[in-house]
């Protein structure tokens, strides 16, 4: 009796035997192995012909069939057995002998289509699933320009698909179907890309530029604000698209446009601030030194240094003294207006007293931030790299000689990056131009016995 109406038919040996690009054996084993590979062609003869007794030598009938592989890689090898352990030499077997993993997958799949047979499901749709999915996960990978991996090039697609999955479920489809499936997925991804490209549109860069001019010719505006005039101006644009165009043109918030920062603060009230500092220099004799430096930020000047071991009130508020004297009769810097330091204990209240009595606003930076002294900062660095570093202090009175000689130079000779490379007792002379080089005329003191040289033209 044949199979119904529409339900695939079931595999058969005969069917196997009957593809051209297989080569298909049959072995039987019992008390003795038989090969019946040349009566697959009569299954009735393979069916009612062999008769099996009790024979339990199975590690003999391996060992047959290996020897009738040729080509391990596209060797499929399936073994019916009801003895007890089979599974168990089979799988030892296997690791030696399945070297491909075109093979491995195909007895896996072998494997779990019996599992699946024996849990009540259909092994035909079982089948037709599985080679579903793996022709999706191929097309997939070929519009996207992936190579194919071994395992899925086990797998056959087209006509060859077509008689395997016949052969192992019964499976049936048109042989169009792969090339319509793969037609199909490569417009729809065509189709993706074109919808891609749509969305909000770009902002012009008019409108970018005019969004920019608003922000610097009104710092105090935010982005509402700018939204709002662009609304009038009949231009829609969102507070965030203006946020964003803002940042990424180095344009904070509004209270971080509205006013200088600290350096253009400095920059705009350099010539009447005074910054000062405390720094210390090791003897010889490892006993330790306080020098208070005080500079004019606009010229660069050092207005005055001391030393001493014991900076207390007393010392501190006669340097201030000092500092105050001295500018008296300088034009450059008798209109000092803020004093700028930091937090350290060493000034008392009379030390800010004597700057409050001359009208002179005191500014302290934030508590552990150097940089916002940053002038009287770089001149100490400077102080130390130049003279410090390679000179052995004996006590406080060869560090004060060091200190002063120091200064002078600072004031008449040496040149600077923020006025143009002048010293500071030049800043208000113009700048000299370009004269021929003569050597023989140029003169070299030293200055704190060779540490330092100055060059000067000398006299016709």
């Amino acid at each position: 009796m044949g199979p119904r109406a529409g339900t695939p038919a079931p595999w058969r040996p005969a069917q196997v035997a009957s593809l051209r690009t297989l080569r298909t054996q049959l072995v039987v084993f019992d008390t003795a192995i038989v090969d019946l590979s040349d009566k697959l062609e009569d299954p009735v003869e393979v069916l009612f012909g062999t008769q099996l007794g009790g024979g339990t030598d199975i590690n003999q009938a391996l060992a047959y069939s290996q020897s009738l592989v040729r080509k391990p890689n596209d060797t499929i090898m399936l073994l019916i057995s009801d003895l007890w352990g089979t599974e168990t030499r089979f799988a030892r077997w296997t690791c030696h002998s399945v070297t491909s993993p075109a093979m491995f997958y195909a007895l896996l799949y072998a494997i779990i289509r019996r599992f699946l047979r024996l849990s009540g499901i259909s092994s035909e749709a079982e089948a037709e699933v599985l080679v579903l999915r793996h022709e999706l996960t191929v097309l997939r990978r070929q519009i996207n320009g992936t190579k194919l991996r071994r395992r899925e090039q086990a797998v056959p697609l087209g006509d060859e698909q077509d008689a395997a999955s016949g052969a192992l479920g019964g499976v049936h489809r048109d042989p169009g179907y792969a090339p319509a499936m793969a037609s199909r997925a490569r417009s729809a991804q065509v189709d993706l890309s074109a919808s891609a490209a749509q969305g909000r549109p770009p902002i012009d860069s008019e409108t970018r530029a005019l969004i920019l001019r608003m922000a610097r010719e009104k710092p105090g505006w935010g982005c509402v604000r700018i939204k709002g005039e662009l609304q009038s101006l009949s231009i829609i644009v969102s507070a965030t698209t203006i946020r964003t165009i803002l940042r990424r043109a180095g344009l904070g918030p509004v209270p971080h446009r509205n006013g200088p920062n600290w350096r253009e603060f400095l920059s705009a009230q350099a010539k009447g601030i005074v910054a000062c500092d405390f720094f210390t220099v090791e003897t010889v004799f490892l006993k330790t030194l306080y020098v208070l430096v005080f500079m004019h930020i606009q010229t660069r000047r050092i207005l005055g240094v001391g030393v001493s071991a014991n900076p207390d009130g007393t010392w501190v508020t006669q340097q201030a003294r000092n500092v105050v004297m001295d500018a008296e009769g300088d034009t450059e810097i008798s209109r000092m207006g803020f004093l700028l330091r930091d937090r350290d204990a060493k000034y008392c209240r009379s030390f800010d007293a004597v700057f409050a009595a001359e009208s002179i606003e005191v500014v302290l930076t934030p508590y552990r931030t150097p940089h916002a002294n940053g002038h009287i900062e770089r001149l100490i660095g400077g102080l130390r790299r130049e003279v410090l570093d390679h000179v052995l202090i004996l006590h406080r009175r060869h560090l004060v000689n060091v200190l002063r000689g120091y200064a002078a130079h600072h004031n008449s000779h040496r040149p600077h990056r923020g006025l143009g490379l002048r010293p500071p007792h030049d800043v208000s002379r113009p700048i000299p131009g370009p004269a021929p080089a003569a050597p023989d005329v140029v003169a070299r003191p030293e200055i704190l016995g060779g540490l330092i040289h100055e060059y000067h033209a000398r006299a016709a």
